[in-house]
């Protein structure tokens, strides 16, 4: 959006440029308790609840790391149902 707006105001459409709005907030989908949640699981546990075993080992790898990384809904619920 401001990208759109320099443009406009280098453009001469738009007298005056503003940066004071604030940057959007970004939520996050792996959660500290998810990550634990995925490091706890065995493979056993992870392909009963219907993980195959290259993304049970994708997730665990990204989950050992700092990053955020991003987890699919359906994915996480399984995850969630297994460990509770």
């Amino acid at each position: 959006m401001k990208a759109q707006e320099f443009a406009n105001y280098l453009l001469g459409k738009q007298i005056e440029l503003s940066f004071d709005k604030p940057t959007p907030v970004l939520s996050r989908d792996d959660s500290e308790a998810v990550r634990q949640k995925i490091l706890s699981l065995t493979l056993a546990e992870a392909m009963k609840y219907g993980l195959s075993k290259s993304t049970f080992y994708d997730l665990r790898k990204h989950a050992y790391g700092p990053e955020p990384f991003k987890i699919y809904r359906h994915r996480t619920t399984r995850i969630l149902q297994s460990v509770s």
